[in-house]
């Protein structure tokens, strides 16, 4: 039985809400707790529940919270009838099962949140997952991949793109991705016959029969556990796909300084607390202890962080003192490839540079907030099958709580 009004809900919600884009989690915790306690039948507060528990880092509770919000939406049947309600609560859930490993249980909710709200398949073309009757009886003769989400979704997923044409059977293959990766690698080594850049390049109606998200591959060839993540490709040319990036002018002497790529900033433009970024003062911390404290010999420090007013908003133009800036070797995704292959080490934050780090292959160790993206799996994995032992996981304590000495720490013991 409800004991809130509507008006009284509503004002509670927002407060919650406010608290939790400020970082207030523990006090946007408790409002949340009254509002459920007083409203039980309402999916949205449950949703929001979710959303404070995995900031908080207690991902066990966010996923009863999301499949309470879900179950609530279809036992008022109206998913139909709200659907952006029926998403947004479906997306959170199919992180929640994901991150968990649950990946069977996610993958229609992660279809449902995703599918005409941030991709479409290209006007012409058909949805394709894999799964209905008449895709696995007969599989698409052309199909388009567009990509979404962002530059590190590209390089996780983009492993299943030669899967298309050996193990599903498609015989044209098209790419749909930002111009800043178009020259990453050559693309027809993955089978790929023809590369389109987003907003640039003109695609024909029809001239694809099926088209799909590359987050959706893993839902095409049917990804149960983690296990089931291929292997990446590799770009440094030490397995079949050897020549996509020639590396041979990059390699340093034995007595020169150890070069570390350090990106501490992630793009969270739309979020008022920045969750994954590190503030510029401990950046700069651990670029003091690292360049000055360093017992095994010298060390340089070189920003992986471009300075983008379209990538990290304002106060882009910021950076550590003793941080060197190259940002005319890092144009594109391709030449910050190369750049990067320059590093004896990689520190980053849990943004696209260190999904690039991890098909590269080099020595990487992230920084993984407290509320942790789903791909990185839960608090006690220190690295995963996407990325292999090169790249390993520091995971933050507390919430919002980042601690200079310990991520010094913590890199030195893998760079010794």
């Amino acid at each position: 039985m409800n004991t809130m009004t509507d008006e009284r809900y509503l004002e509670r919600l927002r407060l919650c809400v406010g608290l939790r884009q400020q970082g207030y989690y523990d006090e946007a915790l408790k409002v949340a707790a009254g509002i459920a306690s007083a409203r039980p039948q309402e999916s949205s507060v449950w949703h929001t529940l979710g959303q404070i528990h995995t900031d908080r880092g207690t991902f066990d509770c966010a996923l009863a919270c999301h499949q309470q919000a879900v179950t609530l939406i279809k036992s008022k049947d109206v998913a139909c009838t709200h659907p952006k309600e029926f998403q947004t609560a479906a997306l959170g859930l199919a992180y929640a099962l994901m991150r968990a490993g649950r990946f069977e249980e996610a993958w229609p909710f992660w279809e449902a949140g995703r599918l005409g709200v941030s991709w479409s398949p290209w006007p012409g073309s058909k949805y394709y997952d894999g799964k209905t009757r008449a895709m696995q009886e007969k599989q698409p003769d052309s199909l388009l991949v567009q990509a979404e989400g962002g530059y590190g979704d590209l390089f996780m997923f983009m492993r299943w793109l030669p899967l298309l044409k050996t193990n599903r059977g498609v015989k044209r293959l098209g790419l749909m991705l930002w111009p800043r990766a178009q020259n990453l690698c050559d693309w027809s080594a993955l089978g790929v016959d023809r590369v389109y850049r987003i907003g640039v390049d003109r695609i024909r109606f029809g001239q694809w029969q099926c088209a799909t998200s590359i987050m959706t591959l893993p839902v095409v060839f049917g990804m149960r556990t983690w296990s089931d993540v291929p292997d990446t490709i590799d770009l440094t040319g030490s397995n079949p796909m050897r020549g996509l990036v020639v590396w041979s002018d990059l390699e340093g002497s034995p007595s020169s300084p150890c070069r570390i790529g350090f990106c501490w900033r992630s793009e969270e433009n739309e979020v008022k607390t920045k969750v994954r970024s590190l503030p510029l003062k401990v950046a700069s911390e651990v670029c003091r202890m690292l360049t000055t404290q360093t017992s095994g010999g010298p060390v340089e420090m070189y920003s992986l962080s471009i300075r983008s007013g379209d990538l990290y908003g304002g106060g882009y133009n910021d950076q550590p003192d003793c941080l060197k800036l190259e940002e005319e070797k890092q144009t594109n995704w391709y030449d910050t490839a190369r750049y990067m292959c320059g590093m004896d080490f990689i520190l980053t934050v849990d943004t696209a540079v260190a999904h690039l780090a991890g098909v590269l292959g080099l020595p990487t160790l992230v920084l993984l907030p407290r509320a942790s993206s789903w791909q990185w799996g839960p608090h006690e994995r220190t690295s995963g099958p996407w990325y292999g032992p090169e790249l390993t996981y520091y995971r933050q304590p507390v919430p919002l709580q980042w601690d200079a000495q310990e991520i010094v720490k913590a890199a030195m013991a893998r760079i010794r």
